[in-house]
């Protein structure tokens, strides 16, 4: 599996913003700043470090199917588009 995927400059709205997207798509990640988000046979950890703003996730496991680049596709553009409002 790929390396574990870094954002910097994320703010605390930012990852509100993300965490409602995700809702949004049926995804249901954690309540807090660091936790494991599961769906569709995909689990992923994530952490956010709010006095750096910086966010962390990292593939644990998923389907042999699916491609890592898959699930960067996806989360990508969910982060860097709350962290452009």
């Amino acid at each position: 599996m790929d390396e574990p995927r870094q954002f910097t400059g994320v703010t605390p709205e930012a990852m509100e913003c993300m965490k409602r997207n995700m809702r949004a798509k049926g995804i249901m990640p954690p309540e807090g700043s660091s936790g494991t988000i599961e769906h569709m046979g995909v689990s992923l950890s994530f952490s956010y470090v709010g006095p750096q703003q910086t966010l962390e996730f990292r593939i644990l496991s998923k389907p042999p199917f699916i491609p890592d680049q898959l699930i960067w596709g996806f989360l990508d553009p969910v982060v860097e588009g709350c962290a452009e409002e």
